[in-house]
């Protein structure tokens, strides 16, 4: 039996985290204490000249509560001296656990010697009891304030037995009955728990909203860190630019793409990037000069940034801010440039390729030309013989010429020169020709056209579409085969097109051909140059069309050509 071991570095972990986050608490609550203690004792010297001014006007006065004047002379400058030994405290640096605690038993023993002085039960200072319970909440939240509430509550409580019972002060007797001074004590110990409790909870309420808005800017401070972070590592550049194309901000790539240092604050966007013209939130690219130098920027322009700023009260746009909006810049010279580079050499890749495979196709004929001219040249061919050799070089020679034609139209296509054209007749037509053609011996071609169907494209390359498929169509049939060509006008997404379908109840397309099926060279027939369709797949992608070859289920090859009504939409 094995016995897992904790993980001593988890446990370690877990305990640093809860220490650290108690000791950023303490450190908190100690930090607003700091704050707090003083404007406690400014407020103790406040309270305290009040007081100072109602003995005087007592004096003044001669009012009733003149004979205790002295005490309230004494406290007040026993407060004073209090606050002055505290301030000096606070400015040496010592405990404010000790310095907050002198606070407290400062105002606690004013309190209860200006209630004593006054007659306890009939003294108007008890709420000087209240005051010293806000003076704990302020300091120590609740949890104090409930403390002293109930010192509080003590103190008074003796003072109205001591009273009720006459044992001090022994020179004055009040003769009231034993449910005044209870009905007194309940009032004032009610009010005393319930000022502890509803200040502390304010006082909790406060420094948990104070926390809070604490946290609040330090998360703030941290995403503006992480934020500036980010900008500054994109390899693309950021303005902020204003309705007058003058910059606000910038990040380190701008000031690399503009060769700048420290002028591209302030100053006018380049008229070389003419951003006014350029669509909201939709990549561009344009080739520009900055400096000198030619360049290719990608830009992405934002909306003005206060464009969502509305109160949604009065449903108003804001508009005492600038309206601002971001730009991004990406340099694209050098990545253009290496695009240029990769097609040229892509371009002679295809070159080699392509005379490759020219050599190959020439080769056999050729072979075919010289072995028959050889045996022509011997005294031992006979006349049979050199019929025969002759018509094996005509058909080899006529086999060059159509492979170097197909090359060079495929090689040098004819430009388009687009024409309003009837498709339907020219379609037709077509047809009528292939059905002269030897190769459509003993097939059938089934159409299914409209009588009229006008559309702008180039008449001599779609009837050499449509002549290279039908036949590619026939000679995939077999002896007596159906070809079926249809077509239709149809209207999606980018406007009316038309739809050329041809169908052959063939072999279908093998597999090793479906992935260059419009590559130079690259036919399953033993006859033919694999010219055909990559002549094809040119022309329809002059035309803005497309075109694909699928292998039908009921057998056989289904070709479909989609064209734009209009070759110039």
């Amino acid at each position: 039996m094995t016995i897992s071991q904790p993980n001593n570095e988890n446990t370690h972990s877990l305990f640093d985290t809860a220490i650290a986050s108690r000791s950023n608490q303490w450190s908190a609550d100690y930090s607003e204490l700091q704050r707090r203690l003083p404007w406690l004792l400014v407020f103790r010297v406040i309270a305290a000249t009040i007081l100072l001014a109602l003995a005087i006007f007592v004096d003044w006065r001669n009012l009733p509560l003149g004979s205790i004047s002295n005490i309230l002379y004494a406290v007040i400058l026993g407060n004073y001296f209090i606050v002055l030994v505290l301030g000096l405290l606070l400015r040496w640096r010592i405990p404010l656990v000790a310095v907050a605690g002198g606070y407290l038993a400062m105002s606690l023993g004013s309190a209860l010697v200006v209630v004593q002085a006054t007659g306890v039960i009939d003294s108007t200072f008890t709420f000087l009891y209240l005051l010293v319970v806000l003076d704990a909440a302020v300091i120590g939240g609740r949890a104090l304030a409930i403390a002293i509430a109930a010192t509080c509550a003590v103190a008074y409580g003796v003072q109205l037995v001591m009273q009720m019972y006459n044992i001090f002060p022994a020179d004055r007797i009040i003769e009231l009955p034993d449910w005044s001074f209870a009905g007194s004590g309940i009032a004032n110990l009610s009010a005393f728990y319930l000022t502890a409790f509803l200040a502390g909870y304010l006082a909790e309420l406060w420094r948990s909203a104070r926390s809070e808005a604490s946290r609040a800017f330090a998360d703030l401070e941290s995403a503006r860190i992480f934020h500036s972070a980010i900008i500054n590592a994109l390899p693309v550049g950021v303005l902020v630019i204003d309705e007058q194309q003058r910059i606000y901000a910038a990040n380190p790539r701008a000031f690399e793409i503009f060769k700048s240092t420290s002028d591209l604050i302030d100053s006018i966007l380049p008229q070389s990037i003419p951003i006014i013209q350029q669509p909201i939130g939709k990549f561009v690219e344009l080739s520009t000069e900055i400096d000198g130098n030619k360049r290719v920027l990608g830009l992405i322009r934002s909306k003005p940034l206060n464009q969502l700023n509305k109160d949604e009260k009065s449903d108003k746009t804001i508009v005492n801010r600038p309206k601002l909006e971001i730009l991004v810049i990406e340099d694209r010279t050098e990545l253009k440039q290496l695009e240029l580079r990769l097609s040229a050499k892509e371009k002679l890749a295809s070159l080699g390729e392509l005379a490759a495979a020219i050599a190959h196709e020439i080769r056999n004929p050729l072979a075919a030309i010289s072995g028959s001219i050889e045996l022509l040249m011997s005294n031992d061919t006979d006349a049979p013989a050199a019929t025969s050799l002759h018509d094996i070089i005509t058909r080899e020679i006529s086999r060059l010429e159509q492979l170097i034609q197909d090359f060079l139209q495929f090689a040098r296509p004819a430009p388009v020169e687009c024409t309003q054209v009837n498709l339907s007749a020219l379609t037709r037509d077509v047809c009528n020709v292939i059905k002269t053609d030897n190769i459509m011996s003993n097939k059938k071609i089934k159409v299914d056209i409209p009588e009229y169907l006008e559309a702008k494209l180039d008449p001599s390359s779609i009837r050499q579409v449509l002549w290279n498929l039908l036949r590619n169509a026939a000679e995939a049939s077999a002896t007596g085969g159906l070809v079926e060509l249809s077509l239709i006008k149809q209207s999606m997404a980018n406007g009316v097109s038309i739809v050329l379908t041809i169908r052959d109840y063939g072999e279908g397309i093998p597999e090793y051909i479906r992935q260059h099926l419009f590559e130079p060279f690259q036919t399953s027939k033993q006859q033919g140059t694999g010219l055909g369709l990559a002549v094809v797949h040119r022309i329809i992608e002059k035309h803005n069309g497309t075109i694909a070859l699928t292998n039908a289920d009921g057998g056989g090859t289904i070709v479909k050509v989609i064209l734009p009504q209009s070759s110039n939409e």
